[in-house]
Parts: C-alpha cells; structure tokens; sequence
C-alpha cells in the first residue's frame, strides 16, 4: 500500500524548494540586530474610494493601455487635492497612535491625473513635481512627530511604466541610502550575493495582476522577495493578488521554514482593495503555513461587501489566538477608529497591538511541531512508483 500521506508531505516539501530558483532574496537594514521589543503597534489605514468598470463612474475606472495592459485610471469625479488631504490626515491620526508600522490599502496612493498618459517633457515633469510634493508633505509630518515608523503609502497604476506600484519608506522620513544584501539561487548556487544601496522611497511592483476583475497591469522581469530589517522585526509585503501567486505564497514558506539558515519574517503585510472572501481564508492559511504574523489591509472597512481589516498569527484569528493566553496578556489586541473627512467621507483606522514575546512563543512552537512532524515521518527517498501503490 502507499503511504498517501507521506507522499503529500514530500510533494509539498518540493514545491516550497523549488522557489529558491524563482526568487531573490532583497534585504533591506541598516543594522542585522533586532530588538527585543515588549509590543509592535501596526496602524492600518482603510480609505473609502469607488472603483469601477471601463467607462463606471467611479472615481478610478478602468481603461485600455498600450500593449494590451488594462489600468486603473482617475476619472471625472476623482478630486486630486481631496485624495491627497484625505491621505493626509489619515496619516495624522495613524500617527497618534506612536506606531511601529502604519499600512495603507491597496490604490490609497494619489493616482496619476488622467492627461499624465503623454510622455512630453511637460507631463512627465508635472507628474513628477506633484508626487514629490505629496511625499514631502508626509515625510514633513513624519518629522514633526519624530516618527520613524515603517510607511507603506499605498499604491497605483503608473500610466506611463504600467506597472501597478507600490511606495514604501522603510525607515520613516529618512531619505538616507539603505544597504540592499541581494542574495539567492535563482540564477545558480555559484553566483555570489551582492550589496548594494537604494535611496527611499522604496518602489515595490505588484507582480501578480487581478485579471479576473480585470487589472492588467505589466508584471516585472525579475522576481525578487523584499525583506526590511527593522529594529521591531522583520517586515515583508505582497500587494493584494500576489498572494495568489503559489511562487510568492511558497517563497514566505521556505523562507520561515528554514530557521538554521535564515532570520524568518515576523510581519507580513497585505494592502488590498479586494471584495473576495477568499482573501482573509488566504492569510489565515499564509501565516500558518509561513509560521507568521499576517496583516490584511484591505480598503473600504466601512462596505460590508469588503472583508475587514484584519490579523492572522500561524494560521490563528484574534479571538482564536487570546484563547490560548488563558487570562494571560492578549497575543493581539485591536482597536477601531473612524476618521471624518470635511466631505463626509469615512476612513477606518485599525490599530494592532501585538504582544511580541508571546506571537514568537507561539510561532516557534509551531515551527518545532513543523520541524518534529518531518523527524517522525519521514519521506522517501525516491518518488512513489506504481508499483508501490
């Protein structure tokens, strides 16, 4: 008889190794030491916005691009300087809470204004001045509350590159060059890793468009896994539908799995504006697979046709995770505000509190029940052959 079991663990075992050939590893830190910290606060910013079909009236509408691509574009009814104030002070109230991290949704970043499709000297330049602005402003406001909380600001569709673009500052307003150790065996286990620098902002690009709801965004040639050494943790982010994509899926796996070779990530985040149930089932199944900390960022809180904003800690819910304490401190406690806007708009701000010492309890207690699980059991050397079964 064949042992089923066994050959399911094996199978999986290769699928998560096989992503060392598809992915490089980029980490980001200027300092390898990770304190240790007694809780990480995680503000997580849910604007409310409408987006729509080719010709909706919305506020961001799909349409046709060069080379097939199908972006998000701004359409009559989006106002740039409502967007960028909304934004603005949502920051601010994100900021009162002293985070470690604040995380926009998903398409929260100021879209480009629908004439920044021409590639003249003139809209190139404007395009550029007004999102240097808007990043001046908020790196301003960061300074003036001394904070050097890891940003991501959201994300849009470039109009020009086609790419859907995520906009990070790993280490709050600091603009200074970021070490960049690239490493991996994607391209051979003969090639050496690499150190570089790149000066924030950070620029992630979604890898994995939401065809089925129709992004058809260009995907980027190289495929690289980002990881931000902060002195809270590790930080990693995958935009919304990249979490569909096995490889990335697998790639967080591995990463965390192998603890004698690699420091694993503590947080990873995941801004979305998805309207699909399946996405939280998704980051509930990433952290316990990965052995992690999940957060769900996703936009428009406040529709009940959107899943919540919300946190998964080794494939465990809140309620789920603070029944483990046992009248102990909470493994995750939460807090939900709402930020009025002057045009009567609503945003939701979410503020995660995570008891540090107690989620690394939990996760490396799970990654020894991983580790045990394949001492056990272990696999066959060889694949099962028919004649086995």
């Amino acid at each position: 008889m064949a042992d089923w079991p066994a050959f399911e663990r094996q199978i999986f075992k290769k699928l998560i190794d096989r992503t060392k050939f598809v992915f490089e590893i980029r980490e980001f830190r200027r300092s390898n030491t990770v304190l240790k910290q007694d809780f990480i606060q995680i503000a997580c910013v849910s604007p409310e916005f409408t987006v729509g079909d080719i010709g909706a009236a919305t506020e961001l509408a799909l349409a046709k691009f060069r080379d097939d691509c199908t972006l998000l574009r701004a359409t009559e009814r989006h106002d740039p300087i409502r967007w960028e104030t909304e934004r603005f002070s949502e920051l601010q109230h994100a900021l009162e809470t002293k985070p470690d991290i604040i995380c926009f949704s998903e398409l929260a970043y100021p879209p480009p204004l629908p004439t920044d499709t021409d590639w003249t000297v003139e809209v190139l330049r404007s395009s550029i001045v007004r999102k240097l602005e808007f990043e001046k402003r908020v790196r301003d406001e960061l300074m003036r509350w001394k904070s050097r909380a890891f940003l991501f600001l959201g994300s849009y569709h470039c109009l020009t590159t086609l790419y859907s673009v995520g906009v990070l500052f790993p280490w709050g307003p600091s603009f200074d060059p970021v070490d960049v150790y690239i490493h991996g065996e994607r391209l051979g286990s003969n090639v050496p890793s690499q150190t570089t620098q790149i000066v924030p902002p950070i620029i992630y690009r979604k890898r994995f468009p939401a065809r089925r709801v129709g992004e058809d965004t260009r995907v980027p040639s190289g495929q690289e896994l980002n990881i931000f050494t902060r002195e809270f943790g590790r930080v990693s982010l995958l935009i919304c539908s990249d979490i569909v994509d096995l490889n990335q899926f697998l790639a967080v796996a591995r990463r965390n799995r192998l603890t004698q070779k690699y420091d694993p990530i503590d947080i990873l985040l995941i801004p979305s504006y998805n309207e699909s149930r399946h996405l939280p089932l998704m980051c509930r199944e990433l952290s316990s697979v990965a052995a992690t900390t999940v957060v769900l960022v996703n936009a428009n809180h406040l529709q009940t046709s959107f899943p919540k904003t919300d946190v998964f800690c080794c494939g465990l819910a809140i309620d789920d995770l603070n029944a483990l304490q046992r009248g102990e401190t909470p493994l995750v406690t939460a807090n939900v505000s709402t930020v009025s806007h002057s045009n009567g708009r609503r945003s939701t701000l979410t503020t995660f509190s995570l008891n540090a010492p107690g989620v690394a309890k939990l996760r490396n207690e799970l990654l020894m029940y991983l580790l045990r699980s394949e001492t056990e059991h272990p696999l066959p050397e060889n694949n099962i052959t028919r004649a086995q079964i």
